[in-house]
């Protein structure tokens, strides 16, 4: 999880979630009120939450609160030609600049029937509200990166690989940019109901609690 991002704001097709202490009342407020967003990712800068998430998979839209109450559309903060946008997930590095992983189209559709396979990729901006700049893809097939930083301040990127069916893998990064070694599979479908609707895992998402 980003080291800025709010443990305390659940995001989902437009539903928000504030959890209250005990003892007081439990708010439930819209925190995106478009029709449709998918895939949401949410980080607390400044004081400032940046819910970032996905409409129609030509760009990523962003909006921003400062109370968890009220919550305002911003300009869009990426755009890839390629279209098929999906998943993202923003990353604040120590180093002050901000690094968006990206699922896009490896290519742009030939025509509107046509479903391109995807890729993953990371692009870079000064600040949370991007636009983020400089994209490169880093594997593919592949969906939903995750970027991870952990205590010791080692960089981990999970996301799932689509060559041999959903199968989410791990990889060390040098730095956000650049990987560091080889990914690994870490999880695949084994139980009856990831196989339910075919054999899918996916959405990756890693918290350190403790020592695990």
């Amino acid at each position: 999880m980003n080291a800025d991002a709010s443990a305390g704001v659940l995001m989902s097709l437009g539903v928000g979630v504030l959890a209250a202490p005990d003892g007081q009342r439990l708010y439930r407020i819209p925190v995106i009120p478009d029709i449709g967003p998918a895939d949401p990712c949410v980080v607390l800068h400044r004081e400032v939450y940046h819910p970032y998430a996905i409409l129609h998979g030509g760009t990523y839209p962003r909006w921003t609160s400062t109370g968890l109450v009220h919550w305002a559309r911003q300009p869009d903060c990426y755009r890839d030609e390629r279209g098929g946008l999906w998943a993202p997930d923003v990353y604040a590095h120590r180093d002050g600049r901000f690094y968006l992983y990206y699922t896009v189209n490896q290519h742009a559709p030939s025509d509107r029937r046509s479903s391109p396979p995807k890729v993953i990729g990371v692009a870079e901006a000064a600040g949370p509200e991007g636009p983020f700049v400089n994209p490169s893809d880093l594997d593919g097939p592949a969906i939903d990166a995750h970027m991870f930083r952990d205590t010791d301040g080692r960089l981990y990127l999970y996301y799932v690989r689509l060559d041999r069916g959903f199968r989410i893998g791990g990889r060390p990064m040098g730095d956000p940019r650049t990987p560091a070694g080889e990914p690994a599979e870490l999880l695949r479908p084994t139980e009856p109901w990831e196989k339910a609707h075919g054999e899918v895992t996916e959405g990756p998402w890693v918290l350190r609690r403790g020592s695990t």
